[in-house]
């Protein structure tokens, strides 16, 4: 069976990793230049702000679509997985021979999700450690794909694209029709989880500033909302300028005196310190939603007749 398996798989696998190599490659030399010449500009009090990396932004464009990658494994090799078997009918040829039901897929799922966290996991480490630079200099892993793409997440994400993917095969028995349900499934669940589940994993911090003062919270942190205050009271609706401050000259003074009149700035806010324990609470989520999905395929082929 694993012999059967290489067979069908051995060309995904050497693109997957040959893709994988050139990408490492690619990272490793931009990635050691990254570090010396932040280093450089660090010793000499010479940085320039956001342009010292300018010529690398393509890369860092690269890294960012790194994003996609769990549901390209899941489309490219979880969906075909059991679904060209059942389209094609070739595993009625496996079940009726010395291979058992339970046992070809066992193997199918052993090598499907050992692959899937080697690979995932390479990638992982490989964006992680080519950003650090880049997190250094910015001091915000929370912000944009950053979250998505670092630490342990994207092989969460990857167990769970997969996952969806050979139980859609599965239930469905249709290669094209489990594209659709892994696409469509994934990137819901994606969009539910990072704009309504994530921002609640812990209770979100708020700060009071003035209007004349930068907020203070602190370097890192992930900031969710900013909504202007009265006397401890939100305002809503058009922003009424106190008298007094009406025939202010400059925006500075005017945010001085509307200060004084006891309008804030209300920060709410996730401190930078939460990074890895928001990291693992979505991780266990979507490890745990791929555990589901595993269970759903093992129970629809072991019960479905052939």
């Amino acid at each position: 069976m694993t012999w059967l398996l290489w067979r069908q798989h051995r060309l995904q696998a050497a693109v997957s990793w040959g893709l994988m190599a050139a990408f490492a490659v690619l990272l490793w030399i931009t990635g050691v230049h990254m570090a010396d010449l932040y280093r450089s500009c660090r010793a000499s009090a010479a940085c320039s702000g956001g342009t010292l990396f300018e010529s690398y932004k393509p890369l860092e464009n690269l890294v960012t679509l790194t994003i996609a990658a769990p549901l390209v494994l899941g489309m490219l090799w979880a969906a075909p997985l059991i679904a060209r078997e059942f389209e094609t009918g070739t595993h009625t040829l496996a079940w009726t021979q010395s291979v058992s039901r339970r046992h070809w897929l066992t193997a199918k799922l052993v090598v499907l999700i050992g692959g899937t966290l080697l690979w995932s996991g390479a990638l992982a480490a490989l964006v992680t450690w080519w950003s650090g630079t880049l997190n250094t200099m910015n001091g915000n892993r929370f912000d944009g794909a950053r979250f998505d793409t670092q630490g342990v997440l994207p092989v969460a994400y990857s167990l769970f694209a997969v996952s969806l993917a050979v139980a859609a095969g599965a239930v469905l028995r249709r290669m094209l029709p489990a594209l659709g349900v892994t696409i469509f499934g994934f990137v819901a669940v994606r969009l539910l989880v990072d704009s309504y589940v994530r921002p609640l994993f812990q209770h979100p911090l708020t700060i009071l500033s003035r209007l004349d003062q930068d907020p203070a919270s602190a370097n890192g942190s992930w900031v969710i909302s900013r909504t202007l205050t009265l006397n401890g009271h939100t305002v809503t609706g058009p922003i009424k300028v106190a008298d007094q401050c009406a025939a202010t000259g400059t925006r500075s003074q005017m945010d001085t005196c509307m200060s004084d009149a006891g309008y804030r700035l209300a920060t709410k806010y996730q401190p930078g310190n939460r990074y890895w324990p928001f990291q693992f609470i979505e991780s266990g989520i979507f490890v745990g939603l791929a555990a589901l999905l595993i269970a759903v395929c093992v129970i629809v082929v072991r019960r479905r007749d052939a």
